[in-house]
């Protein structure tokens, strides 16, 4: 990551936190409804690419989304607030993240194809562009719903943590 420019490592950095916002409370609501776990459980966070850390989808959203709604003390009303967005917005996520798979997918068929062509590979990599913008705005979008429901305060909190996460990410 250090041979980017400043502005993509900001862009890039800006679209986690966007990524992680959206997810938040149903990773908080999901975690505080699961079972606990037994004694000598040990299993490992799900995570893609073995233990190189998250990449792509939810685990590593809501991951990161839990992270930044932990220890703002929410109130029920806000629980209640961002637990109907979340499951207002999972089928258009979920919608979003297979298209933008789907893409992802196609695109790698193609590089292991005996009918790859640069022009070809270009349009399907256009396409995940494409898809991979339309899944970050919504995910802006619905980061934006949840900051309105936070107060100043747990807004500012939040936003600190966020800012030394990705401090500790591109230091890597």
């Amino acid at each position: 990551m250090n041979s980017f420019n400043p502005t993509i490592r900001r862009f890039l950095t800006v679209s986690a936190m966007a990524l992680a916002l959206p997810l938040s409370a149903l990773a908080q609501e999901t975690a505080s409804s699961a079972p606990a776990a037994k004694a000598g459980d040990v299993r490992r966070p799900l995570m893609a690419h073995g233990n190189h850390g998250i990449h792509h989808g939810s685990a590593g959203a809501a991951h990161g989304a839990m992270f930044a709604l932990r220890g703002l003390d929410l109130s029920p009303a806000q629980r209640e607030q961002v637990k109907a967005l979340f499951d207002a917005q999972r089928p258009a996520f979920q919608e979003k993240s297979k298209a933008v798979h789907e893409a992802r997918v196609a695109l790698h068929q193609l590089s292991l194809s005996d009918k790859y062509t640069p022009e070809r590979a270009a349009e399907l990599a256009q396409d995940v562009a494409q898809k991979d913008s339309a899944q970050l705005l919504f995910m802006a979008e619905q980061g934006n719903k949840l900051a309105k429901i936070l107060t100043p305060e747990q807004r500012s909190k939040m936003l600190e943590r966020l800012q030394a996460r990705a401090g500790k990410t591109e230091r890597r």
